[in-house]
């Protein structure tokens, strides 16, 4: 990098420079005028010289006014840039591709080493491998690793590779295929890149790899824990995703907790998701554990997920929901609609139509026979009759509600009766509900969620415009004043969180189905979260920074769930450029409410629950259990959580310890479980008899980087753009030296030594004997 030590004078001047200008003219003006009045006395020659010291005078203040300075070019930092290899060592740079006989880390062992050898006079060049997280390697390192990383973080190894002090300069060289799938979205990359252009170190990317499709089979279900009533058949769907063309259709066993099998065929779409169906009728309450496995087919790359477990929760009396809302709007009236849908719940539904008149609506299921489930009084009189059906393959279940109507003056005497209200597993709170909250409801909720494992879900972002301190207490979100303000509304789209992901339902068309919808509308920004609650999506995206619209805490034995946002009825009839997520609406709400009942309170006549968040884990994570308990029992004899593998082997024993202050919820850390198939278990004494409460569970290995191995250039470009870098296509490392030097020139001005012309001893000194001839030659000639 070259540089001139030529040194150079520039004006800094000490007034402006109108004010400059002006003492200028007037200082010529006043000498033009003293210069026509020479005296008599006075000859020409000695008034010429006079004339001449008194200008130079004026001339030496103008020229110090405006203040010369000498700039002297300074070298720059002594020493080297620095150039940071960044080596991808994932799993899929173990690719073969069609167009090289060598891997992917084979050709970057290659390009690590011809840059090393060739910049190395230039550069201070330091390598680094990464997968997860990165490490500092030699050259002869990096040719002796092998490509077994289990993901791929881009952002993370981008943000560690940068160095906060260096003033030579620095850039990073990322050769990798571009996969980027841990640690959030590809957003999180992006930002990487962002702080790499604020360090002002560019990033030089080579992409190795092409589009590589990997032939497999992976079996999902959409929920892994269902809803069912005691002699109810359940459907349940699973997912047969096909990556590639290995089969046109595969046989599916579904295995029952007695061991017995169902088998299916569905057919397999080439690229794309199909659907196989069965029908379980779980014979008594309690928690039942299926196995779906599909078979192995020829040519698959791995048959690992090829399998899973959910479970099956049976109870043996309605779950009910209420919804109470304050503020009609389209909102209320689909999910209205989608709940009536629905044959495992009995919903009744409360309007606010004016101030002091609300609507009372009473939908419940009926039989075959056209009797209620669940009433009170076992009257059917004047009750509206309306039919429903729910899909299994392509045979409806139908099923019928009554609906009773009923206009109420007084709306907050009936969440007042804490009887009433146990009654109910799930309150959903619409806008304003001012209308039916005071003191005593908002406590009867607290206890009714505590202490009886019911579940609150707002789905409509913050229930009252100004939530009081026991309402509060209770909400996992606080919202910021003003939102009732339609001038701070926005408008965003649900991006899921790393949290969110880990719970299947809400891989909705993928795990970026929901960002694909249509936005949503929000009025009251965020201000923060509770310590414990659990962002499960964000508003625009992953990261920390953008609002959470889907959040959830626990409470005591109960949850309560925030979902931010109006317009999500859009969502139940999409447009054709949403064809393909059609369900999403309906998935969504019913997968919500299943995963709150399937994993919340404790059932009639239970005292002690074993329950998990998932039934299937990756290699890798830290899993993890909850023991639920009655709060007035003995806190102090809990027995301890016995943890099986699949042959029986009685693996760990773990105490339960208790979570913070929240009655009866117990937390049981089972640590990171290599893969396998899994029982945990909870053996208790209730109501005098010895029950066995157990939850099976698979951990998958990873296969993230087996499957996902096609190069992402269009990412690699972005983060070049980005960072201010270039995309390096061509074997030749110098390219990427004489690119950093032109950013370098472009990027870094020259520092200068800033020196005054005028502060100098001399300059002073001559001044003032410059002004004393001047006097003194006046003062010989009479003229002082």
């Amino acid at each position: 990098m070259s540089w001139t030590a030529r040194m150079s004078l520039t004006f800094e001047p000490l007034l402006p420079p109108i004010a400059w200008v002006t003492l200028a003219v007037l200082a010529v003006a006043l000498w033009g005028w003293y210069a026509t009045s020479r005296p008599q006395s006075c000859s020409r020659r000695t008034w010429s010289g006079i004339l001449i010291l008194t200008a130079a005078g004026i001339g030496c203040v103008l020229l110090v006014l405006l203040n010369p300075i000498w700039l002297r070019p300074l070298p720059p930092p002594a020493g080297k840039p620095l150039l940071t290899i960044l080596v991808d060592e994932s799993g899929s740079m173990a690719t073969v591709d069609a167009d090289r006989q060598a891997t992917r880390f084979q050709a970057a062992v290659a390009d690590v080493e011809d840059v090393a050898e060739t910049l190395a006079e230039k550069f201070d060049v330091r390598i680094h491998t990464f997968a997860e997280e990165i490490r500092p390697v030699s050259v002869e390192q990096v040719s002796e690793a092998e490509p077994a990383g289990t993901a791929t973080d881009l952002a993370t190894a981008l943000l560690d590779s940068l160095v906060g002090d260096r003033p030579q300069g620095q850039a990073v060289l990322l050769i990798s295929d571009g996969i980027h799938n841990a640690g959030g979205s590809v957003s999180r990359t992006l930002e990487a890149a962002e702080t790499a252009k604020a360090w002002d170190a560019p990033v030089y990317t080579k992409t190795l790899g092409g589009n590589v499709q990997v032939d497999d089979l992976e079996v999902r279900v959409p929920r892994s824990q269902e809803l069912a009533f005691v002699g109810q058949s359940v459907p349940i769907s699973v997912e047969l995703k096909q990556h590639g063309r290995i089969g046109d259709r595969v046989s599916v066993t579904l295995t029952d907790p007695n061991g017995e099998t169902s088998t299916t065929e569905a057919p397999l779409k080439p690229n794309g998701s199909a659907q196989a169906s069965f029908l379980v009728t779980p014979p008594e309450t309690g928690l039942f554990q299926y196995q779906v496995r599909a078979e192995t087919l020829p040519g698959e790359a791995t048959p690992a997920n090829n399998a899973t477990t959910l479970q099956v929760r049976v109870v043996d009396e309605p779950v009910r929901a209420l919804v109470l809302e304050g503020k009609p709007y389209w909102d209320a009236k689909f999910l209205l609609r989608m709940l009536t849908d629905d044959p495992s719940l009995e919903v009744d539904c409360l309007v606010r139509i004016s101030s002091e008149r609300f609507l009372w609506r009473k939908l419940q299921l009926v039989d075959s026979v056209g009797e209620r489930t669940n009433t009170a009084d076992g009257q059917n009189d004047e009750a509206q009759v309306a039919d429903g059906d729910s899909e299994v393959g392509d045979q409806p279940l139908k099923f019928q509600r009554t609906e009773d109507v009923e206009f109420l003056d007084d709306a907050k005497s009936f969440l007042r009766d804490a009887d009433k209200l146990r009654e109910y597993q799930i309150l959903l709170l619409g806008r304003e509900a001012e209308s039916y909250l005071n003191e005593a409801a908002v406590e009867n909720i607290r206890d009714w969620i505590a202490r009886h494992g019911g579940s609150l879900v707002c789905y409509r972002g913050s229930p009252v415009a100004e939530p009081d301190q026991k309402l509060g207490r209770l909400l996992p979100v606080r919202w910021a004043a003003g939102r009732d303000s339609s001038s701070s509304e926005s408008r965003f789209r649900i991006q899921v969180t790393e949290r969110g992901d880990d719970l299947s339902w809400l891989r909705i068309g993928g795990s970026e189905g929901l960002s694909k919808l249509p936005s949503l509308a929000a009025s009251a920004a965020t201000d923060s979260l509770k310590p414990l609650a659990v962002v499960l999506g964000r508003g625009g995206g992953s990261d920390e920074a953008t609002a959470p619209v889907l959040t959830y805490q626990p409470y005591g034995t109960g949850r309560v769930v925030v979902v931010e946002g109006s317009g999500m009825w859009r969502w139940a009839f999409l447009p054709p450029e949403y064809r393909e997520m059609d369900s999403a609406y309906g998935t969504l709400w019913q997968s919500l409410l299943r995963w709150l009942i399937s994993s919340g309170g404790l059932l009639p006549g239970e005292d002690v629950a074993l329950q998990m968040d998932r039934v299937s884990f990756t290699e890798g994570e830290s899993v993890s259990a909850v023991v639920l308990r009655r709060p007035e029992l003995d806190r102090d004899n809990l027995p301890p959580v016995e943890l099986f593998d699949a042959n029986g082997n009685l693996l760990q024993t773990v105490t339960p310890l208790p979570v913070g202050e929240e009655l009866g919820v117990y937390q049981v850390f089972l640590g990171v479980l290599p893969t396998g198939h899994y029982e945990s278990r909870l053996v208790v004494d209730e109501r005098g008899e010895s029950v066995t409460k157990s939850v099976h569970f698979d951990v998958r290995p990873d296969l993230r980087e087996q499957l996902e191995v096609s190069a992402r250039p269009d990412l690699m470009q972005r983060i070049a753009e980005i960072s201010g870098g270039d995309i390096i296509d061509t074997g030749d490392p110098s390219s990427i030296g004489d690119a950093f030097e032109e950013h370098i020139s472009k990027s870094r001005s020259i520092q200068y030594q800033r020196t005054t012309a005028w502060d100098r001893w001399w300059v002073l000194t001559g001044v003032l004997v410059l002004w004393t001839v001047t006097w003194g030659l006046r003062r010989r000639t009479g003229l002082v």
